[in-house]
């Protein structure tokens, strides 16, 4: 496997692509739109920022849903999700992947609602083999993401990630309210 450092990741293709793949999955036109007034200056831009390493993730957008249930939702705009993506789709996802286990099936390609769903039918069947009565705990941890302790999963990166520049990346987009 190719070394991963961050002279690979500051590429200007590299951040069109990921333009382009989250331009296909926004449903804000306007802000797409908007954005692409400008495109050319705007992907220049934050290859500038990414060379000089003066890239700052901006603050958040917060708001809350109602419906189904009440929800925060903290957007990014579009310069720091394209940031973002390119981090994650070219840093954390082939550095982190290979340590996961299989049955971690969450936000993870081709390991989706069916494929954690088979899981799930397995480990009950084999269950059934030595056991009359199966319990399940259904859980959910409120606000899960949002209070993750960052000292720690930032310790824990700061072992697989090798490359200083990267880690500080990660850090700042970690770091950011």
């Amino acid at each position: 496997m190719k070394k991963i450092t961050y002279d690979n990741i500051v590429d200007i293709d590299k951040i069109f692509n990921e333009y382009y793949k989250i331009k296909s999955k926004t449903r804000n036109k306007k802000k797409i739109s908007n954005y692409e007034l400008y495109l050319g200056t705007n992907i220049l831009n934050i290859y500038k920022e990414l060379l000089l390493k003066k890239y700052k993730h901006d603050k958040y957008n917060i708001f809350i849903i109602r419906n189904p249930k009440y929800r925060i939702i903290m957007s990014e705009n579009l310069k720091d999700k394209i940031v973002n993506h390119l981090i994650s789709n070219n840093v954390l996802i082939p550095l982190i992947e290979p340590l996961l286990i299989n049955s971690n099936v969450a936000t993870r390609k081709n390991k989706g609602t069916s494929y954690g769903l088979k899981l799930a039918i397995k480990y009950i069947n084999k269950l059934k083999i030595n056991n009359d009565n199966i319990y399940a705990l259904k859980i959910d941890i409120k606000k899960y993401f949002f209070n993750i302790n960052h000292e720690i999963l930032l310790n824990k990166l700061s072992k697989i990630i090798k490359d200083k520049d990267l880690y500080n990346i990660v850090e700042n987009i970690i770091e950011s309210r």
